[in-house]
């Protein structure tokens, strides 16, 4: 019961994000902080949940106010609300007397079996499950900090308020991983792949690098559609696909972006669409 509390609490927070985040932009530090210490407590034993989406969220809005690169910001707010929720997750356990590997792992194949409509093979090894915990934590506090800078203009177009802008502030069509990210994936897919005493830390850092490659992904996407002016039927329909039938194909594209720059490939385009102003995709 009390892993399906968390998932919930954990789902309805991850939507609210952008929400969150135009609170601090619109009515400051000492609002957005009493109430996420209050959500924080209503929350009760998923007070962790709470904390450490406004954790991430807050500390982002923060430190990019003050003129912090993205990337560092970034870094420094994941790295913070992982930590809370990684540990807020594991004192929760403790007080259900689950200290160990081998009762997580039955505590969510039971969870599955009973409590969900998806069902997994019953030879599927749910310890595969806890050992990618790590980076299934800094994947969700990730989502949460994209959800909230994706979605934030719309946020602000529904309530027709100002949106205010920072000079720090990342834009998102021209999001683009560090170098570094790229030779970190690749340490990693060698890693995960390799029978060593470190390959599940190696399939750990692969699950995120993915989904960061993934992001840099529906960023080259987003440009295309935008440049050829792609309408919202065809847009609608090529995310559906790429986000829940192609993840995979998009994070490759998201990584082979190091070499091939897509979107300065793709900026070429506009010069032939120009000559038809009346081209326009659905």
């Amino acid at each position: 019961m009390a892993f399906a509390g968390f998932l919930l609490t954990l789902l309805t927070f991850i939507w609210g994000a952008p929400f969150i985040r135009v609170l601090r932009q619109r009515f400051g530090f000492l609002a957005y902080w009493t109430t996420g210490i209050f959500f924080s407590l209503c929350s009760y034993e998923m007070w962790f949940l709470t904390a450490s989406v406004w954790i991430v969220v807050g500390l982002y809005c923060e430190l990019e106010a003050k003129g912090v690169r993205w990337v560092w910001n970034s870094v420094l707010s994941v790295a913070l609300g992982t930590a809370v929720l990684i540990g807020g997750a594991f004192k929760l356990s403790q007080s259900y007397g689950i200290v160990t590997r081998d009762q997580l792992a039955a505590v969510i194949k039971t969870f599955f079996q009973e409590k969900t409509l998806l069902k997994l093979p019953a030879e599927f090894d749910f310890m595969t499950v806890v050992l990618q915990l790590p980076s299934i934590s800094v994947i969700v506090i990730v989502l949460v900090l994209a959800h909230a800078l994706i979605f934030e203009k719309a946020v602000y177009r529904w309530f027709r308020i100002p949106r205010e802008r920072f000079a720090a502030q990342i834009k998102l069509l021209d999001f683009k991983l560090p170098d570094v990210f790229v030779w970190i994936g690749m340490v990693a897919f060698l890693g995960a792949v390799l029978e060593w005493n470190g390959q599940n830390h190696a399939i750990n850092i692969l699950n995120v690098c993915i989904l960061l490659f993934f992001l840099q992904g529906i960023a080259v996407l987003e440009y295309f559609y935008k440049t050829l002016r792609v309408g919202i039927f065809v847009r609608s329909l090529g995310y559906f696909l790429f986000v829940f039938q192609l993840f995979v194909v998009l994070a490759f594209v998201g990584f082979i972006d190091y070499w091939i720059d897509f979107r300065s490939r793709i900026r070429k385009l506009p010069a032939k669409s120009q000559d038809n102003p009346n081209a326009r995709l659905l």
